[in-house]
């Protein structure tokens, strides 16, 4: 089924509409009209509306020559298009563009319908990244959200809400995370004889949302979040202990011996996410290259999952740190079920040792939207490319690592992959 929230637009067909929409399938199935998706029967003249609305909040689809039913929370009912003429795109672009400012992100994507000489349209908005966005038309003139289903006027303080958006939108990666994210003390120790003492070689994981959330950490918070972790990671059912600040709540995995395993999920109340585990062993001479991707994995489909539950739909700053100036690295995944010895993938290749001129401690940072979030293989793949080239010169096959990432990610969405870990 083609991806209408981050795909490719130019070859849709009738039959992506069919299925993204379910209209052929029980109502219920259905995806109704939401703060991300808006139905129009025909072409309205104040497109231009739900257009500024949608790239004010965290962007989203609108279709058009989609009927709904009113009476049904407004789910598809039929595609019955619209005709826009031979130059479609022209024809809504130029309606966008002459009642919205600033000018807007946005692409379209068309099917002609079978047997006639009408189209169904998405336009698919972008988040805003300089707003707020107004629409004017005539003498109308508002700037507008969008409120669950439908457009309205923003308030003063919503206003106030998306100027500090636009000041945030033009920070670097960088500023965000140390804005929103005390990562430094985010770190895992081990036991010895004079008590803790802090790991060296780690992967730290933190994603903030450029638009800073407000979270009440209480108890049924901790649950939620506790729960959240457990569904998303299966290598951290079961946590050791947990620590709240007001700034932030954690909870942790520990286990001593000769592998010893020190892992940690924190979330701070403005909305930021962030994860740091220790480079293990795990019963190899090395450190698997598919326990990092697996790591990685997880991150994405546990800030998935948070940020969801949250309403909150927009971009974030992901920010991936290794650091293993004491780990050898084994270009070693996980087998299919998760469990028993790892299997070697050809093309990830390492040298005998780390040459003196690269760096042990490395840092990626990207700028992820929700859908990157949800399939965050490509993301995963490019990530461990760029880390392990640049802490350890490895020569690397991407199109293999790619597959390798793409096998595990598949694998590790059965509910019961990794268990015995």
């Amino acid at each position: 089924m083609a991806d209408f929230f981050s795909g490719d637009l130019s070859k849709l067909t009738v039959q992506d509409f069919d299925d993204f929409l379910a209209i052929k399938q029980p109502e219920h199935l259905r995806p109704t009209e939401s703060p991300r998706i808006d139905f129009k029967e025909p072409l309205p003249t104040d497109i231009g509306d739900a257009i500024a609305a949608m790239s004010n909040g965290n962007g989203g689809l609108v279709f058009v020559g989609v009927k709904s039913d009113k009476k049904k929370q407004n789910i598809p009912v039929g595609l019955v298009g619209v005709t826009l003429g031979t130059d479609a795109r022209a024809q809504i672009t130029d309606r966008i563009l002459a009642t919205v400012n600033p000018r807007p992100h946005f692409d379209i994507g068309f099917a002609l319908l079978p047997g006639t000489n009408k189209h169904v349209a998405v336009i698919r908005v972008y988040e805003g990244s300089y707003p707020p966005y107004e629409y004017k038309q005539g003498s109308t003139v508002r700037t507008p959200m969008r409120i669950q289903d439908t457009n309205r006027q923003a308030t003063v303080r919503e206003l106030e809400e998306l100027f500090k958006k636009r000041t945030a939108f033009g920070k670097s990666g960088s500023e965000v995370i140390r804005n929103l994210a005390t990562a430094d003390d985010l770190f895992c120790t081990y036991d010895n004889p004079s008590g803790e003492v802090r790991e060296n070689d780690y992967t730290r994981i933190v994603a903030a949302p450029r638009v800073e959330l407000r979270l009440r950490l209480d108890s049924r918070f901790e649950r939620s979040f506790e729960k959240t972790v457990a569904s998303s990671s299966p290598w951290d059912r079961q946590f050791s202990r947990n620590r709240r600040t007001g700034l932030y709540y954690q909870i942790e995995r520990r286990s001593s011996g000769a592998h010893r395993i020190h892992r940690i999920w924190r979330v701070w109340a403005n909305g930021a996410l962030g994860f740091v585990g220790n480079l293990t062993r795990r019963g190899h001479p090395g450190e698997a290259v598919g326990d990092l991707a697996a790591d990685l994995l997880f991150f994405c489909r546990v800030a998935r999952q948070f940020f969801a539950a949250q309403g909150f739909w927009g971009t974030v700053v992901l920010e991936h740190e290794l650091s293993c100036a004491g780990v050898n690295f084994l270009p070693l995944f996980p087998p299919p079920d998760g469990s028993g010895d790892y299997d070697r993938w050809d093309g990830i290749n390492f040298p005998n040792s780390r040459h003196p001129y690269l760096q042990s401690r490395s840092i990626c940072i990207e700028e992820v939207d929700q859908t990157g979030l949800e399939k965050p293989e490509t993301l995963v793949a490019e990530t461990l490319l760029y880390q392990l080239r640049q802490t350890w010169g490895a020569q690397i096959n991407y199109d293999k690592l790619a597959e390798a990432v793409a096998a595990l990610a598949s694998n590790a969405r059965d509910p019961n992959w990794g268990k015995s870990f």
